[in-house]
């Protein structure tokens, strides 16, 4: 399933690296093994770009696969799951394809690219993992790379959590840290599948979403049917849900149902914002979701949710970013889910 199809990225990217390029017809009719094939020998020339180039990145974006999926396998056993979008690019100085001499990335007219703190989920910048706070402590210490990796893994598997990115193939528009410059997007159905599985057995699957726009105050936006308007990973899991036929409706209370359609377009708009919690029912198989605050932490001073966090727990919104991120991750995982319906509203 591919969300943003662009062949004219996609053959721009091509073309400079010399290989053959795809009409239009082409690209559509590709099978979800065929487009990740297809990236992966773009991904494989665009290093060996790379490596003439003495770390310089080509002028257009190539596409790419996860680097990390392997890292934490699915485990249907784990009902819980930590959901992100993608991995940032310096992740590629770590790809065993980069020759030894190359330790930054040059980006066309930006700056230069470092290796990521840990190479793994969320290892460019650490920033996720500040929710816990003794894993917080242990990847601040003088380890290696790889022991601060395998903390992270075993946090996750200790924690009985699946942690899995919506993406599994992507191409930037640019060479940025920003979602919603992705396009010719290849999406995890895999977890998708996993979560149904769970639900379907009587199980309530538990996800947090790294990004999604309930959690801010512009809501879900109709049409939201032939693509995804932007890439937020909630965002993109639910028109993976749409895409693949299924009913979707959602609860603020688990009594009083709503449909996810045009026909409640008012609903989504103007009632589920500023949300941090609320169930999902898929095919009528339950499903709680958590939209908690993206790691990066920016733009929650005018957050609702923030908000009421900072005035019921009296904190001071300028040193609170990161005791919210504790509070909201922390309840999750514990789930102690009563303090996270509270930051709803009324």
């Amino acid at each position: 399933m591919l969300i943003k199809p662009d062949t004219v990225l996609l053959n721009a990217s091509r073309q400079e690296l010399g290989l053959p390029l795809l009409n239009e017809q082409q690209f559509a009719q590709m099978t979800r093994v065929e487009c990740m094939a297809l990236f992966e020998e773009t991904r494989l020339a665009a290093i060996n770009w790379i490596n003439v180039h003495n770390g310089q990145l080509p002028t257009v974006p190539f596409p790419e696969t996860h680097p990390y999926k392997s890292d934490a396998p699915l485990t249907y056993a784990f009902h819980k799951y930590i959901v992100g979008t993608t991995a940032p690019i310096s992740y590629l100085l770590n790809d065993s394809g980069i020759a030894r001499g190359i330790i930054n990335l040059f980006p066309p007219g930006q700056a230069a690219i470092s290796e990521p703190a840990v190479p793994t989920y969320h290892g460019n910048q650490l920033r996720l993992w500040r929710f816990n706070e003794r894993l917080n402590h242990l990847l601040s210490q003088n380890f290696d790379r790889g022991f601060k990796r395998q903390l992270i893994l075993d946090f996750l598997s200790n924690s009985s959590v699946n942690y899995v990115d919506v993406i599994d193939g992507w191409q930037r528009g640019q060479y940025n840290a920003s979602d919603s410059e992705l396009r010719n997007v290849v999406v995890n159905e895999e977890a998708v599948d996993q979560i149904l599985m769970q639900a379907q057995n009587g199980q309530i699957p538990s996800l947090i979403f790294n990004t999604s726009s309930t959690f801010g105050s512009n809501g879900l936006q109709f049409p939201f049917g032939t693509y995804c308007p932007g890439n937020k990973s909630f965002d993109i899991f639910l028109w993976m849900l749409q895409e693949r036929a299924h009913t979707v409706m959602f609860s603020l209370d688990d009594n009083e149902w709503v449909a996810f359609a045009p026909a409640n377009a008012d609903y989504f708009r103007d009632v589920m914002i500023n949300k941090v919690i609320f169930y999902l029912k898929i095919d009528g198989y339950k499903v709680l979701a958590i939209t908690g605050p993206s790691p990066v932490l920016m733009g929650l001073d005018n957050n609702l949710v923030y908000q009421r966090y900072c005035e019921d727990y009296q904190m001071d919104p300028v040193n609170a970013r990161i005791p919210f991120l504790r509070f909201v991750y922390s309840n999750w995982l514990a789930e102690n889910y009563e303090p996270l319906w509270t930051l709803n509203g009324g």
